[in-house]
């Protein structure tokens, strides 16, 4: 089955003997293009040949219909010298051997001309060149195109020029060969067309037409082209299966009728070339059954897909081969033996099983464990078919039949294709069928590795089902222990998807295996789960009822615990309280709605309903109403009394992560409608895709604690009667602590048989509030008037004012603060007191008493219910604080509250009600002091009166005012400023202390305050006049341009006993007209400190470095009012010329 292209040589044997190696390695180390006729995609093709002399024994006949063995393409090797040689000897061969190939209507040759030359020299000969062999060939025998010549020069030589001849003559030969295999395979192909379309007719034969286009698959596949070869058996074994089709529902052809003969061998398939090569043989011969004739096509498209590197498409197509071959076996009716069906697709399985785990690699482990899961499978099952055949389970018994059976499936076997040792499919099904131990021993190791294989693709539900034959099988060899295992398994996957009918059967299952292992309390579990089950008939349904009874006296003091799953179900729930919302120490009904499916009526000891505490939300009272809760409110028709809580995200209750073994989770679907290009589309998107399509099987199953204690709060009601079908049970809870609380879990005592429902679903809770009394300021309503002030004002002053709510309180005055106090969930009597504790600077008043003012007081509070208010009035006056600018006082009323152990601060602002700040002003050497006073709040008004400033310090100076008035009033933006001049010239009699003082009185229209006084000191020093300053301008006459200031703008002056001192600097006005002199600003000038000399004994100190303050010059100001400037006030009419600018300075 294995050939090459064969390649005729002719002409100089000897010499092609010596390079027909470096032909034969060369041809296949790079590829040619293969570019086909009917429009097929061309092909890269590493082209493989073999050499043969040449002879007309070896030419195909003219319209030979055969291509395997034929040699289609043809070499020349003419080695001559020089043209006589070429004219004496060479010509006439090379006619004889084309009029030769021509006569056989042969088209496909090359002469290649070996040219033994050396290199020319570089200098032209004067005499015209008589052309080359080559040339003279080409003339001789012309050819399309000139590729049917070539020359090649000697390999021998070891130039490029030599080994350059040798590619073109390789690619040459590959392209030629090509073209000779294309015209030879479109003749065979229009034959092979020919012989298809004949298959309806009287004579026509599969057999024939097989192996016609069999040599076509050989042939590609001879030329490396696996994936053609393949469809080539592809199409045979579709023609094959629908001829058997077709056979079965009209006549069937007579080449049909000897594949329908009985199959005596039943040997599976195999994909070993030799058993290829000999079932080939079997079909040439015409003694082929329908199984070698499908062994042998399959295990040829098995080859050609290991070629490809595709072993786990081998696994895809064997499970549908083995499949359409048995229905073919059914169609023929072929008499085999029974079992050897069942023996022949098991030895399949494995044969392709062992060949894919040999071929396969790391890359293909997910293709190939896909599809071979499937083969284990079947595998599987066939095994199970034969050890029932042959009486090899373990509840069969042995007898001479079954042996019969045995030694006849063993001879149709037939012998083992592997050498002996190998662990064969052979092996494998001769060992499995030698007793019964070996039979269950390969039985289940073949079952552990199919469930295994399924695992590993996440093929959970096909893994159980196979655990299912296993555990039947552990019960029949009376160990039900290793049954209960697969059976538990495959009850979780059925309670998860909800199989109703097969949990029940699956629980019957367990229900035996329970009973013949004497487990009471699983058996009586099971049973209740069975009466339970509304799949089963009503008599059913009790039989297990009276067992649960007869059972459940064996159990002793020790109380049975059972989920109550199916047993009972909550459909809803309804939950009213005499107090909305709920608060701690209420009383809550809550009433369950309770379904029983049992099919009798029972009486239980106690219902208990356990409550689990979660976190206790951030609830909004005012929307108690909107939230997920439960309504507490009775007589409330908007909230159904079997509504469950939708969502617990953000409320502290389970997550959906955690509800999702136990609860179904719904889709939320978003539908949508649009036009598009006049059509309506609808659409349906689900947003929570990732919960839906959640795979369960890798959660594992949930598994709740049943246990009675450490369940939170516990609240009971005692012989409750549930009867079949809907009841109703009501308990009445009442907590001692706020939070959410979570119906946990419902505990039912029935007798020994405790029922615990935990998780109940959907969720029911509800929300116990403990909010604490809080106490917050009131801002009291404007006065009319204080409206009227407002509407004065700009927008941004009333924003402003809004925003801090800062002008409602005045520091100095006496005021009204309302407190308001919100009692939460608790509730307070009449005699229940709150002490006020103010900060420094604050005093309080109770408003309802005539006491003084204090720092501490007691209020008493009215009588008071949950979540009601109250508000309470005190009074308040602040200090006030010297200030300079209108800053707000912050003040705190610290509150001690009964229910909590911490204080509680209310924040007061109080703006001044004015503030004052003074300033020194110099004329020469006389001296005033001006004091001015800004209002700061935009509701209040204030009068100002009786205004003096008094010396502190008791020197013999008068103060004289100006502008005296006897009263003033300033309010917000308005100020009052007042002027006193200090009467000396001795400047040692100039005071420093000074006493500010006023009276103020607020200005209210309706109710008349007292006057309140105010006064501070103040202290002025070192503000003697020391130096007066005088500038002038006076222009050079010589200069008219515009001045500015040039040169240096300093200057340096020691102070002597002379009293003026002058420094001049050259200015220019940049702009003319009446101008103000410029700024001329005293400083004191300290001169740099002398660095001392230092000795080289001497320590540095600490200081010491680089740089030091005291060696730097620098500027210090006076203090204010030391220097007097004359020149401040004046101006100069700036022309265009220059000017001079004298300063004079005076002491």
């Amino acid at each position: 089955m294995e050939s090459k292209p064969t390649i005729t040589c002719a002409g100089d044997e000897k010499f092609f003997s010596s390079i027909k190696n470096i032909i034969t390695d060369g041809l296949p180390r790079e590829s040619e293009e293969w570019t086909r006729s009917h429009m097929r995609n061309p092909k890269n093709v590493y082209l493989t040949a073999q050499f043969a002399p040449y002879s007309e024994e070896r030419l195909p006949p003219p319209g030979t219909k055969c291509l395997l063995g034929q040699a289609f393409f043809h070499i020349y090797w003419a080695e001559c010298q020089d043209l006589d040689h070429y004219r004496q000897s060479v010509k006439e061969n090379i006619s004889n051997w084309l009029a030769t190939l021509k006569a056989r209507k042969i088209y496909d040759w090359l002469i290649v001309v070996i040219d033994h030359s050396e290199n020319k020299k570089s200098n032209k000969t004067k005499l015209l060149s008589r052309g080359s062999v080559l040339d003279k060939v080409k003339s001789d025998f012309p050819s399309q195109g000139s590729q049917r010549c070539i020359s090649l020069l000697d390999p021998c030589r070891n130039d490029s020029r030599a080994v350059g001849s040798m590619q073109c003559l390789l690619q040459r030969i590959r392209k030629l060969v090509l073209q000779a295999y294309s015209r030879q395979l479109c003749l065979f192909e229009e034959h092979m067309r020919t012989q298809r379309e004949r298959r309806n007719e009287n004579g026509w034969s599969f057999q024939n037409f097989f192996f016609l286009q069999e040599e076509l698959a050989l042939v590609l596949e001879m030329l490396g082209l696996y994936d053609e070869a393949l469809i080539q058996y592809d199409e045979l074994d579709a023609l094959f299966t629908q001829f058997v089709i077709n056979s079965n529902v009209g006549d069937m052809p007579e080449w049909l009728t000897c594949f329908s003969r009985p199959c005596d061998i039943w040997s599976g398939v195999c994909l070993l070339r030799e058993k290829s090569i000999e079932l080939r043989n079997v079909l040439l011969s015409g003694n082929a059954c329908l199984l070698d004739l499908r062994n042998y096509l399959f295990s040829r498209q098995c080859a050609l897909l290991l070629l490809l590197c595709r072993p786990w498409e081998v696994a895809q197509r064997t499970l549908p081969f083995l499949h359409n071959c048995i229905s073919e076996l059914k169609i023929l009716e072929v008499n085999m033996p029974p079992g050897a069906v069942a023996c022949w697709v098991f030895l399949s399985c494995f044969e392709v099983l062992q060949t894919c785990e040999k071929f396969s690699d790391t890359s293909q482990i997910k293709e190939y464990s896909l599809y071979c899961a499937g083969l284990w499978a079947y595998a599987r099952e066939k095994l199970h078919h034969i050890g029932i055949l042959c009486g090899l389970m373990p509840d069969l018994m042995d007898s001479s039949e079954k042996l019969h059976i045995v030694v006849n499936l063993l001879a149709g076997m037939g012998a083992d294709p592997y050498p002996v040792g190998v662990d064969s499919p052979h092996a494998k099904l001769r060992a499995a069928l030698s007793s019964k131990e070996s039979f269950l021993k390969h039985y289940l190791e073949l079952s552990e590795l199919t469930m295994g294989t399924f695992k590993h693709n996440r093929r959970i539900r096909t893994a159980r089902l196979i655990g299912k034959d296993l555990a039947q099988l552990y019960m029949k060899m009376k160990q039900p222990q290793k049954a209960v295992s697969f059976l538990t398994d495959l009850l979780k996957t059925y309670r998860e998807e909800n199989w109703e009918i097969l949990t029940a059967s699956i629980q019957e299952d367990l229900l035996e295996c329970y009973s013949a292992m004497e487990d009471i309390q699983r058996y009586l579990k099971t049973c209740i789960r069975l009466a339970a089950t509304l799949c089963f008939n009503l008599d059913k349904r009790k039989d297990y009822f009276q067992e649960i009874i007869s059972c459940s006296e064996k159990l002793g003091s020790d109380p049975l615990l059972v989920r109550t799953e199916r047993t009972f179900l909550v459909s809803g729930a309804k939950i009213e309280s005499s107090f909305t919302p709920m608060i701690c120490d209420s009383e809550i009904l809550v009433t369950f709605h309770i379904h029983s499916n049992l099919p009798s009526e029972i009486i239980c000891r106690n219902i208990k309903l356990f409550l689990k505490k979660q976190s206790a939300p951030n609830v909004d009272k005012s929307k108690q109403t909107d939230n997920h809760y439960l309504s507490s409110k009775p007589n409330v028709s908007s909230h159904s009394p079997l509504s469950p809580m939708q969502s617990g995200g953000g409320l502290g209750i389970p997550s959906r992560d955690e509800m999702q073994q136990r609860i179904l989770v719904q889709p939320q679907l978003i539908v949508g409608c649009y036009r598009q290009e006049g059509a309506q589309i609808y659409s349906v998107m689900c947003k929570n895709t990732h919960q839906v399509l959640r795979r369960r099987d890798s959660q594992g199953f949930h598994k709740d604690d049943i246990s009675e204690e450490d369940n939170g709060p516990c609240f009971k009601v005692s012989m409750a009667k549930l009867v079949p079908g809907p009841n109703v049970i009501t308990i009445t809870v009442k907590v001692s602590q706020s939070g959410v609380y979570v119906f946990h879990r419902l505990w039912m005592e029935w007798g020994n048989i405790h029922f615990a429902l935990s998780n109940i679903s959907p969720l029911f809770s509800f929300l116990v509030m403990e909010e604490l009394p809080t106490i917050t300021r009131k801002i009291v309503e404007l006065t009319e008037a204080q409206m009227q002030r407002l509407k004065g004002r700009s927008q941004a002053q009333i924003r402003a004012w809004r925003e801090d709510h800062h002008g409602d309180l005045v520091a100095g005055i006496e005021q009204d603060v309302v407190l308001k106090l919100f009692s939460g969930s608790y509730s307070f009597s009449k005699d229940t007191t709150l002490t006020l504790k103010a900060s420094r600077g604050l005093r309080l008043k109770n408003d309802s008493s005539e006491a003084s003012w204090e720092e501490d007081i007691q209020i008493k509070l009215p009588e008071m219910k949950p979540f009601s208010s109250a508000e309470m009035s005190i009074k308040v006056i602040a200090q006030v604080q010297l200030q300079k600018t209108d800053n707000a006082i912050e003040h705190f009323i610290t509150i001690l509250c009964p229910w909590s152990p911490n204080a509680q601060r209310i924040s007061l602002q109080f703006l001044p009600p004015f503030f004052i700040f003074q300033k020194l002003n110099t004329c020469g050497i006389r001296k005033y002091i001006e004091i001015v006073t800004h209002g700061v709040s935009l509701l209040h008004r204030f009068l100002l009166n009786n205004i003096k400033l008094e010396l502190a310090d008791q020197k013999d100076v008068a103060l004289q005012q100006f502008g005296v008035s006897d009263t003033l009033i300033i309010e917000a933006d308005v100020s009052a400023s007042f002027l006193w001049e200090i009467m000396t010239e001795d400047p040692n009699q100039l005071p420093s202390h000074f006493i500010f003082s006023l009276d103020y009185q607020l200005i209210d229209d309706y109710i008349p305050q007292d006057w309140l006084h105010f006064s501070y000191e103040f202290r002025l020093n070192h503000y003697q006049t020391l130096y007066a300053v005088r500038a002038r301008i006076e222009p050079p006459p010589a200069d008219q341009a515009v001045w500015a200031v040039c040169g240096r703008t300093a200057g340096v002056v020691n102070i002597d006993n002379s009293k003026k001192h002058g420094v001049t600097l050259d200015v220019k006005p940049l702009i003319s007209g009446f101008l103000p002199l410029p700024t001329v600003r005293l400083s004191k000038y300290i001169p740099a400190e002398p660095r001392k000399p230092t000795s080289k004994d001497s320590t540095p100190s600490k200081d010491s470095g680089s740089y030091n303050s005291s060696n730097v010059a620098r500027l210090e100001p006076f203090d204010t009012g030391q220097v007097y400037n004359w020149s401040r006030a004046k101006q100069i009419d700036v022309l265009p010329a220059s000017s001079c600018l004298s300063l004079d300075v005076s002491s």
